[in-house]
């Protein structure tokens, strides 16, 4: 895996090494600028291999995590569910995504929301598409900073370092010690970008489903073979007093999701706090009452 950009490299082309910044990866050759100048120096892939001091550095944090964690393999199970940062690593509860979502029945695009299951969604090894749809910034924010941190981290212990040191142990007390990934979990996070639309939208504002599509490259709104929207409409609805719900809302936010789903779309939702699956759309127009 190339040192990414910025890496503090050792490089040994010559008698004496020397050593500098990582400024680009192509092709088995990399640009790197020489400590304490303005010079880049094109170098073999060959010939350079971490800083002392950067390696030594993540021996440390390795260790100082394995001591904290009790983290000694890489993983072991099933990935489930993912808790502990923000609402992104922040759910302690597990609602079937995890065993629908490894078969996603026709292999097409998957829309969820921000929360732990988008990036659940994006650790598969698949190259479905995943559009992820919240209306709140923060939450998408919280999830594209993960992904970014997977992207500069080479392993992924050294991912949960920088997860570690930038948002400190409560991110992941629960989580390491509850959802241990595999490696390729790991490796198919950190590829997933070209993969991933991103959208700030209410679920249940009037055009939803043509926003989605104008916001996405692609034409992945077109073959979305499982969704997943939480429990949106307990909040749409004003359930138990919480949010300003409406009829006229509920109504707009079941047509749009409807008008998303194709026949055999899988649906995973509730307007409780326990999810539950409708296969198809006409399963969830029954749980709608909609003729």
């Amino acid at each position: 895996m190339p040192f990414p950009k910025g890496t503090m490299v050792e490089v040994t082309n010559d008698k004496i090494p020397w050593y500098g910044e990582v400024k680009e990866y192509i092709g088995g050759v990399y640009t790197v600028k020489v400590g304490g100048s303005d010079m880049t120096v094109s170098v073999n892939k060959d010939f350079i291999k971490l800083h002392p001091a950067m390696e030594e550095a993540q021996k440390l944090r390795k260790l100082r995590l394995e001591q904290k964690f009790k983290l000694l393999k890489k993983g072991s199970g099933e990935l489930k569910l993912i808790a502990g940062f923000a609402d992104i690593l922040g759910m302690a509860a597990n609602n079937a995504l995890a065993d629908t979502i490894a078969g996603n029945p026709g292999g097409g695009a998957i829309l969820t929301v921000a929360n732990a299951n988008a990036l659940l969604t994006l650790m598969w090894p698949s190259m479905s598409h995943v559009i992820v749809v919240d209306i709140e910034p923060t939450r998408i924010n919280n999830l594209m900073e993960l992904l970014k941190l997977a992207e500069e981290s080479e392993t992924l212990m050294d991912w949960y370092c920088k997860i570690f040191e930038r948002y400190g142990s409560p991110v992941l007390d629960k989580w390491i010690n509850r959802y241990r990934p595999y490696y390729q979990n790991f490796l198919a996070l950190k590829h997933a970008r070209s993969r991933l639309h991103t959208v700030t939208l209410d679920l249940s504002a009037d055009g939803a489903p043509q926003t989605i599509t104008s916001a996405c490259s692609c034409h992945c709104t077109d073959i979305i073979t499982m969704m997943y929207i939480s429990n949106i409409e307990f909040y749409v609805k004003g359930g138990l007093g919480i949010g300003k719900g409406s009829p006229e809302a509920l109504a707009r936010y079941q047509k749009n999701i409807l008008a998303l789903m194709l026949e055999s779309t899988i649906l995973i939702r509730s307007d409780s706090v326990m999810m539950e699956i409708n296969n198809g759309k006409s399963a969830a127009k029954l749980a709608w009452g909609i003729q």
